[in-house]
């Protein structure tokens, strides 16, 4: 987005410099908002919620998720950006290290361990999503039929289509909204199917590898396959797998 942007960074801090002069609070709470973050730095105290994605661990370096390609150069854009805080704030108020930038004082790392793409390094305790209730496990005898969640874009959703429609169990599939209409065992909406109550009573669950999919299924021990069109969702699948197959 242009964080090595001076000017880009400048205008965005400055927004929420004034939003802080105007409402003057005691805490603030925010999630993946570098900007604010760096507005507020050293001012007001910041508690930072978000999953395993938006708050980096807490070393000088953010590890690679993935390692380069043999024959890629990756460039280091770390210090370009602290460099480009310093000087939208001053030395004084700016982070030494780039990871400092989505960190707060106080940090709510809201997944599952297994599912946090920097697990290995990670020294942040856990916490459970307030946006998301405790599990609720229903016997595997009770379940019934499969779930299937993808956008309506996905690659595959026209190959998971077919193969759910001659299935031997009953779907039901949220494809964005994409359309309604019945497939052979295949039933799908145009408008999203209330996950949080179906997925625990699903035998199970196929979708495109977003997180808090993934992590619902897990902590309600219901079987999952993936097809993930994009890096983060590869990774949460890849990260899904270890811990039963989908």
């Amino acid at each position: 987005m242009g964080f090595d942007d001076p000017q880009m960074v400048g205008a965005l801090v400055s927004e929420w410099e004034q939003c802080l002069r105007l409402y003057a609070p005691d805490i603030i709470l925010s999630d993946a908002s570098p900007s604010l973050n760096l507005a507020a730095r050293k001012r007001v105290p910041i508690v930072v919620i978000g999953n395993g994605w938006t708050i980096p661990p807490d070393q000088d370096r953010v590890p690679l998720l993935r390692p380069p390609g043999e024959g890629v150069e990756v460039e280091d854009y770390e210090e370009r950006i602290v460099s480009c805080a310093r000087q939208v704030v001053g030395n004084d108020r700016a982070p030494d290290r780039f990871c400092d930038l989505l960190r707060g004082d106080w940090n709510a790392l809201c997944v599952i361990p297994e599912l946090d793409p920097y697990r290995d390094c990670r020294t942040d305790p856990y916490y459970w999503s307030p946006e998301m209730p405790a599990p609720r496990p229903v016997d595997p005898a009770e379940r019934r039929g499969g779930l299937v969640y993808l956008p309506a874009n996905h690659p595959a959703r026209a190959s998971i289509t077919n193969a759910c429609a001659k299935s031997n169990i009953a779907f039901r599939a949220y494809f964005g909204g994409a359309g309604a209409g019945q497939f052979g065992n295949l039933a799908v909406y145009d408008r999203p199917i209330d996950f949080i109550r179906e997925v625990p009573r699903s035998q199970v669950v196929i979708h495109h590898g977003g997180l808090g999919t993934a992590m619902w299924a897990m902590v309600n021990g219901v079987p999952q396959w993936g097809s993930g069109a994009d890096l983060e969702k590869s990774i949460i699948l890849d990260a899904a797998r270890q811990v039963h197959d989908y």
